[in-house]
């Protein structure tokens, strides 16, 4: 897609749709992702679902455009920068339009998120929306006929571009309002309704005026009555036929092999070096998370540093993303997160991978294995003075979260791989 630079009208760049195909291609394999909204599903939809919102905001989001950078710099893919720059400025303009709340951008820590307010001249929102619409007339005045918007789309995106300040200045001046949220003004809750009459009237696109009626009156309906099971039975099915006991004792059999074959050398951490940023990442979640649950002054200086304070250079993944609300953690808590991702991508290596998908608790098997690893290798929190929580409790629950976020990844990484293969299926039949 060709686009007029957003900074300077007389320049203009190239947006590629495979330079997101290439990030997630070099990152299909890892458990850990730059790119982490990039699946199959959301860069190869289907007619239906390319009108999933939910979909086409796991391609156009801030962490996607700041992965390409990254990624794309190193492995030299094509136009990555440019692609990187057309995702941001779409996504601002998503920001601005899709304010539902009062507070989303205080909750946020993004001004763009805010409602409209009466201060025009003030507010960077009207600025970028008026920029915005300058840009699409120079954007529309390229007049190609490839690698842009259709007519239709164009027209719809600039409409509602110049419509909706207007809008807001309307409502400011006549109606007396005090903010003005521009995502409320959508057709989502008519469209539903008018959904709902098609299902109930056999799912046909043109439904009638008697279906229309009849779908109100079966909509009334199921609101009046309650949908309950009722039945003596409930909750009393005997399941006395099933064999469990041979599942049990090999499932057992299996956690018993890998406690004591399992083991990880110097090599597997250093290759968890690459992940570092990604690990920093993810470790100021855990400890957040965390601190969220124990609320514990003392415990917050253990698990977490001041971003004032901080020169670590893996710090600088979070740095991009930080809109004042990120957590810096201490490098006690990085180091417990790189053992514990070494131990998780060893796991799913060739030689363990199949015995431990036989096991039946994989987090509570890969928390036992970590903790052990950590308590051989003498790797503890140095702990601050703290009365209620000890090192082993505090590095339990934060092991227990990154494990979550891994084995999450790499089911998803799985459903991927399943669903590439049936996509490539079903090119080669049409050849």
């Amino acid at each position: 897609m060709f686009y007029p630079s957003f900074d300077n009208f007389s320049l203009f760049k190239t947006a590629s749709f495979q330079a997101l195909k290439k990030l997630h291609e070099i990152e299909s394999e890892k458990l850990l992702k730059y790119g982490y909204g990039l699946t199959q599903k959301a860069l190869a939809p289907t007619s239906f679902e390319r009108q999933n919102v939910e979909l086409v905001l796991q391609v156009i989001n801030n962490v996607v455009a700041e992965g390409l950078n990254l990624v794309g710099a190193e492995n030299n893919i094509l136009h990555h920068k440019d692609t990187a720059d057309y995702i941001k400025i779409i996504h601002r303009w998503w920001s601005v339009m899709n304010v539902k709340t009062k507070y989303k951008g205080d909750h946020k820590l993004d001004d763009f998120q805010k409602p409209l307010m009466k201060e025009f001249e003030s507010d960077p929102k009207y600025k970028f929306l008026i920029d915005f619409g300058q840009w699409l007339k120079r954007w529309e005045k390229m007049d190609s006929n490839t690698g842009c918007l259709t007519k239709q789309t164009h027209l719809a995106i600039s409409h509602t571009t110049e419509a909706m300040p207007a809008l807001a200045k309307y409502c400011f001046d006549t109606l007396n309002f005090d903010y003005f949220l521009p995502g409320k003004i959508q057709t989502d809750p008519l469209e539903d309704r008018f959904g709902s009459y098609r299902r109930l009237g056999g799912t046909n696109y043109n439904v009638s005026i008697r279906q229309i009626y009849e779908g109100e009156e079966k909509m009334r309906i199921q609101i009046i009555l309650p949908l309950a099971l009722k039945s003596s039975n409930y909750r009393k099915l005997t399941l006395s036929f099933f064999n469990t006991k041979n599942w049990e004792d090999s499932e057992n059999e299996c956690k018993d092999n890998l406690l004591n074959t399992f083991s990880i050398n110097p090599g597997d951490v250093i290759a968890a070096h690459d992940s570092l940023p990604l690990l920093t990442y993810i470790s100021g979640y855990a400890a957040h998370n965390l601190l969220k649950k124990i609320k514990c002054i003392q415990c917050k200086f253990t698990l977490l540093i001041e971003k004032e304070l901080d020169f670590n250079i893996h710090n600088e993944w979070i740095s991009k993303l930080d809109r004042g609300g990120l957590k810096y953690p201490h490098p006690d808590v990085v180091c417990i997160s790189q053992f514990t991702f070494a131990i998780v991508d060893k796991l799913f290596s060739s030689k363990y991978e199949e015995e431990f998908l036989k096991c039946k608790d994989h987090r509570c098997l890969v928390t036992a294995i970590t903790l052990d690893v950590l308590d051989e290798n003498d790797i503890y929190l140095g702990m601050e003075e703290c009365e209620n929580h000890n090192s082993m409790y505090l590095m339990k629950k934060i092991v227990w979260v990154i494990i979550n976020i891994l084995l999450n990844n790499f089911c998803k990484k799985q459903n991927d791989s399943i669903l590439k293969k049936k996509l490539d299926k079903k090119e080669n039949s049409k050849i």
